[in-house]
């Protein structure tokens, strides 16, 4: 808060490990000089108990099945066609800044830590300050043990049936992984 009241035109990103703190800290900055948003996702979160901010959620979904790139494929395309909600959507507005030439204050965006993982939206622009959470550094390198018949069993999918055999054979082997991924096609969506 002491920062925010000395600064303007700051544009600010927090990373919290749930959404439930992300909520605990736009109420913590109520009255600071900034615009304060909890990003929430599209669909209503993994769970289904965040609101539900897209207009067509189920093409959204699937979409998000497919490993499909959302932004681009669903609120506005290279070519410039957009969503027929787009001007009206929920989700994009979270990313709208204000008018900083008239308004001269702040922007502090909260997100949960998969955002990290995620490719940036188009729409948000380079922060001038990030704040990730301590529990973060944990939760990536938190290491678990699997067998390679647990990788084989668990590690498939409709177009790859024997994904996770490849997967085990190319470690076993000393080959790049990514190369073997690659070279068999496998795309984020089909993990």
């Amino acid at each position: 808060k002491e920062f925010l009241e000395k600064r303007s035109l700051q544009n600010i990103e927090i990373y919290v490990p749930r959404h439930d703190l992300a909520q605990e800290y736009v109420d913590l900055l109520t009255g600071v000089n900034a615009q304060v948003v909890h990003v929430r996702p599209r669909t209503g979160g993994a769970d289904g108990k965040l609101p539900v901010l897209c207009q067509r959620v189920d093409y959204v979904k699937s979409l998000e099945q497919q490993g499909v790139g959302v932004f681009r494929n669903a609120c506005s395309s290279a070519e410039g066609d957009r969503c027929e909600f787009y001007e009206s959507c929920d989700y994009i507005a979270q990313f709208i800044d204000p008018d900083f030439e008239s308004d001269r204050s702040n922007v502090v965006r909260i997100f949960v830590h998969n955002y990290l993982a995620l490719r940036r939206n188009p729409l948000q622009d380079n922060p001038s300050l990030v704040i990730i959470d301590e529990s973060f550094f944990s939760a990536m390198v938190e290491v678990h043990d699997l067998s390679s018949k647990e990788v084989r069993e668990q590690l498939r999918s409709d177009r790859h049936p024997e994904l996770g055999d490849k997967f085990v054979k190319s470690l076993v082997s000393g080959e790049p992984l990514l190369e073997t991924l690659r070279g068999l096609n496998v795309r984020l969506g089909h993990l």
